[in-house]
């Protein structure tokens, strides 16, 4: 039986989620903090047993100066034991039916595997969400103009002033700014910001990521010259709205209610 999630599921839908996806605990923490149990959870449950797990969570989408609605679908799972068995394709199916009647424009996701691209493909998901890399070691980063850079906690207005003049974007929430400050100190990096823009970073070994950088083509080798002068690393991986280099193809899109597949949508930085 399939049916929305209730409040006394939480226990057994974190150690449902722990089984299938081992993420740490203060990630599970947070994520379940973040998702509105009743109305964005549905379980598959037999013999009073919860089997399989989905979840979708409501965005605004701007595309073309027009905001839509979107659900980004993550944490779809099934116990191991019950795999195979055709039951993710029951828990999508009804996901998207409940969409469709909620008048939903998008239905987003982010493919765990390869494999699975094709996989929802079937189910109508287009792969049109870009993320934007680029690559810079650090010997080819050069001296620049410095800016004012501050540290910490993403202040909200920035986001939002920055983000009008954007458009193609799934567009992050109050509560998913504050959600996802929250977990980048918590876990693994930190965040710099300017009035023009931002970025969340963190190292990998000898690699110095920047994940969510909305920083323009103009300023960005003012922010590469700053964490020279204060990091050691190798090399630089830079994942970005901006169009700076390669466009690696990370999630997809299923149009709903009549809805157009936009040909480009970014999203990135998702408590996924």
């Amino acid at each position: 039986m399939i049916r929305y999630a209730k409040k006394s599921d939480i226990p057994a839908l974190k150690a449902l989620w722990k089984e299938i996806f081992n993420d740490t605990n203060e990630y599970i923490e947070l994520f379940f903090d973040s998702i509105k149990i009743q109305t964005q959870a549905l379980v598959y449950e037999t013999d009073n047993t919860i089997i399989g797990m989905l979840f979708f969570t409501d965005y605004d989408v701007k595309i073309d100066s027009t905001i839509k609605k979107a659900s980004y679908i993550s944490g779809i799972g099934i116990t191991e034991t019950e795999r195979r068995k055709g039951l993710m394709q029951v828990l999508l199916n009804n996901a998207l039916d409940i969409l469709e009647k909620r008048n939903t424009d998008y239905a987003l996701l982010i493919p765990a595997t390869t494999e699975l691209y094709k996989t929802y493909h079937n189910f109508g998901f287009e792969k049109t969400i870009t993320l934007h890399t680029f690559t810079i070691t650090r010997d080819e980063i050069q001296k620049a103009e410095e800016l004012e850079l501050k540290q910490g906690p993403l202040p909200i207005f920035i986001y939002e002033n920055l983000t009008k003049s954007l458009n193609n974007i799934v567009l992050q929430s109050k509560n998913n700014i504050i959600t996802n400050n929250q977990y980048i100190k918590e876990s693994y990096g930190n965040i710099i910001y300017y009035n023009d823009g931002f970025c969340y970073y963190y190292f990998d070994k000898t690699t110095l990521i920047l994940k969510e950088c909305f920083i323009n083509e103009e300023d960005l080798p003012k922010i590469l010259w700053y964490f020279k002068k204060q990091f050691d690393f190798e090399k630089v991986i830079i994942h970005s709205y901006y169009n700076l280099g390669n466009e690696t193809h990370r999630g997809m899109v299923r149009p709903l209610n009549g809805s157009d597949v936009p040909k480009e949508l970014y999203m990135n930085m998702m408590l996924d």
